[in-house]
C-alpha cells in the first residue's frame, strides 16, 4: 500500500543498467561482414572494436547468421 500511495502505481521503476547493444553497434558488424563475408570474428572485432564474443551475439541474434558470417539461420 505504501508504494501505490507514494507513486500511484504498484509498478517496479525502470533500473539502471548496462545500456544494451544499439542499431549502430549492429549495422557496424553487418557492414563489416557485408564488405568481407569470409571475414574471421576475431578482425572483424577489431576492426569495430567490440570484443569477439559481443560479435558472435550480434550475428546469431540480431543479424540471424550462424557460425559462418554468410549462412543465415
Amino acid at each position: 500500500m505504501k508504494k501505490f500511495k507514494e507513486t500511484g502505481s504498484v509498478n517496479d521503476k525502470p533500473r539502471t543498467g548496462r545500456p544494451r547493444v544499439n542499431e549502430e553497434i549492429v549495422a557496424s558488424v553487418e557492414e563489416a561482414f557485408t564488405a568481407s563475408p569470409t571475414k574471421s570474428l576475431t578482425r572483424a572485432s577489431l576492426e569495430v572494436r567490440l570484443s569477439k564474443s559481443n560479435v558472435y551475439n550480434i550475428l546469431r541474434a540480431r543479424l540471424y547468421m550462424k557460425d559462418s558470417p554468410n549462412t543465415l539461420l
